[in-house]
């Protein structure tokens, strides 16, 4: 019985797993060698230069992946931040770098005023304006949990050509997005600006299960390789931002994003799976194969590597 479930789930485009129990090693920084690997192919290129754009900076600090880069590197770049007492520590904790530019806004589809909800603080709790959010219900249920009422800010909007426009950026590197359930928006925004980034890093943990598919979707429409691990996102537009080959050669090895269930260029009825992890092997001309399946019948078809 549990294989014709099974088999019936299949032809209606679903796929039953056990669950397994959660592991406690820790996840693979998926961000830091995607960079590095952009980064070893820029200079290759003779290009040294680095732009970056940031929404939902916060204050620099907390729950931070940006901060090491731009006080290692010192990064040019443009940080959003829409909550007026996070942007003023956000301005003052990167005093030291000057290259920086800083917005006070919030990013929205059209240039304007909108409103952005925050627990009001008050003494004995410490600082929420990282749960800040453009969605008073999620907010209110927060704030309930620290005994403390919703506020309600009054703030610029922006869209993403306003604000690309405004610094004359004609080229990014990465985009950082930490947008409390709204990542998947400022993508898309993105997405239809002028220019597009080389790499994507966004939560993808507080989006609905379809939001996050769309997502996916459609970064895989322009070329961007996808994997997800734990809560976070990251979308690598590997072959067209610097000519790369489908393969990314990483310090001796191979590590491969696959467009995570987003396959193109099959025929009529053809279903494509792609593995949701990176994948590393050996690489000096031995490693054998890609993993992924593409056919009618779902079998496994493993294609040779190019090293």
């Amino acid at each position: 019985m549990k294989l014709v479930i099974q088999r019936v789930l299949k032809r209606l485009g679903y796929e039953v797993r056990r669950l397994r129990p959660p592991s406690k090693a820790p996840l693979l920084n998926v961000l830091s060698l995607v960079v590095e690997d952009y980064l070893r192919r820029k200079v290759e290129r003779g290009d040294s230069d680095f732009f970056f754009v940031q929404i939902g900076a916060n204050d620099g600090i907390s729950v931070d992946p940006m901060r090491p880069y731009i006080l290692k590197h010192h990064w040019r770049g443009i940080l959003v931040e829409p909550h007026p007492a996070a942007f003023a520590r956000l301005v003052e904790n990167y005093r030291a770098e000057p290259q920086l530019a800083f917005e006070n806004a919030a990013i929205a589809e059209h240039d304007g005023v909108t409103f952005l909800y925050s627990p009001k603080h008050r003494a004995g709790i410490g600082d929420l304006t990282l749960t800040s959010s453009f969605d008073r219900a999620a907010v209110a249920h927060i704030s309930r949990q620290y005994g403390t009422v919703v506020e309600e800010l009054s703030l610029p909007a922006l869209s993403i050509q306003s604000l690309l426009a405004k610094h004359s950026v004609r080229s990014i590197d990465l985009v950082q997005i930490d947008a409390e359930g709204f990542d998947d928006r400022i993508v898309a925004m993105f997405l239809r600006s002028d220019v597009l980034p080389a790499i994507f890093h966004f939560e993808t943990g507080s989006l609905p299960p379809e939001r996050y598919r769309t997502c996916l979707d459609l970064l895989a429409e322009f070329d961007y390789r996808i994997v997800t691990v734990g809560l976070d996102a990251v979308a690598y537009r590997q072959g067209k931002s610097l000519g790369a080959a489908p393969f990314s050669t990483y310090y001796g090895y191979h590590l491969e994003f696959p467009a995570t269930d987003a396959p193109r260029h099959h025929s009529a009825g053809q279903k494509a799976t792609w593995l949701s992890q990176p994948i590393f092997a050996q690489g000096n001309g031995t490693c054998g194969f890609s993993v992924g399946s593409d056919s009618a019948s779902g079998t496994d078809q493993r294609r040779k590597c190019p090293c």
